[in-house]
């Protein structure tokens, strides 16, 4: 594998997070064209098995997306079939302005994706905030495909899943 199939799994670490904004807004996707900046205190490749981590303080910025991570690793599989985000942090962070204005935040201890299956997994304290409603539970799974969300929590932690809904405010 040569340096040319990481750096285009880095670029695409960008298209991930559109998806990701997707995922948290149920709508607005950030622009493609956007540059995509991540830093990091460290990274590694890994040529023989396809993987590009970053470690420490990792911050992922395209556009008004920000993603904050202690340790984000891209993982593709060696048939080139699957390729794989996992975040982890103490929380990851998400942050994302949509256009109207509206504030869309989630945080969990490890974010996953995966773009074969286009399955968001939220793990660990999970939680996702829009304007003032919020969803938080042990682990939150969205397919993205399908538009379909789950919230759980663990029996062992004895947490339930909460969701906050605020009314629209009708107009007079």
């Amino acid at each position: 594998m040569t340096l040319k199939p990481l750096t285009h799994l880095a670029i695409r670490l960008g298209l991930i997070f559109s998806v990701l904004l997707s995922t948290a807004s149920f709508a607005e996707q950030a622009a493609d064209n956007e540059q995509i900046f991540i830093d990091a205190e460290k990274q590694s490749m890994d040529l023989v098995n396809n993987k590009l981590t970053f470690y420490g303080n990792v911050q992922i910025s395209q556009g008004h997306l920000q993603l904050n991570a202690d340790k984000l690793e891209v993982q593709r599989n060696k048939g080139n079939q699957s390729e794989k985000l996992i975040a982890s942090g103490n929380p990851v962070t998400f942050n994302h302005q949509l256009k109207d204005g509206i504030q869309i935040k989630a945080h969990a201890q490890q974010m996953h994706y995966n773009l074969t299956t286009q399955v968001l997994v939220l793990i660990g304290q999970a939680q996702i905030n829009q304007a003032d409603s919020m969803i938080n539970g042990d682990r939150i799974e969205y397919d993205v495909a399908k538009r379909q969300l789950i919230a759980s929590s663990d029996k062992a932690s004895e947490s339930r899943v909460r969701v906050v809904l605020t009314p629209v405010a009708k107009e007079k």
